[in-house]
C-alpha cells in the first residue's frame, strides 16, 4: 500500500475503495455521465460517446466481479483476518 491514512487500517482503505469503484460504475452514474449523449452525436461526437460508453460498461462488470480492470484483471483480496 502507498498511502496509509491514519484513522483507518488498509482493510478498511481497501474496503472504501471498492465502494467507491462500485458507486461509480454502478448503472444509475453511468446513466447519468451520458445522459447527454444524444447531444454528442448530433454534433457528429457519437464515436467518442461509444467508446466511452464501452469503457464504462467494461470497468462495471469488473468492478461488479470484484476484479481490477487496470490491475489486469486481478481479484480483489480479501481482508486479513
Amino acid at each position: 500500500m502507498v498511502f496509509r491514512p491514519a484513522r483507518m487500517s488498509p482493510d478498511e482503505l481497501a474496503a472504501k475503495y471498492w465502494d467507491v469503484c462500485r458507486r461509480f460504475y454502478a448503472a444509475p452514474s453511468v446513466l447519468r455521465r451520458f445522459s447527454d449523449a444524444p447531444a454528442w452525436a448530433a454534433r457528429g461526437r457519437w464515436k467518442p460517446c461509444l467508446h466511452n460508453l464501452a469503457g464504462n460498461l467494461f470497468f462495471r462488470r469488473m468492478f461488479a466481479q470484484g476484479r481490477h480492470p487496470l490491475a489486469g484483471g486481478l481479484p480483489r483480496r480479501e481482508p486479513r483476518t
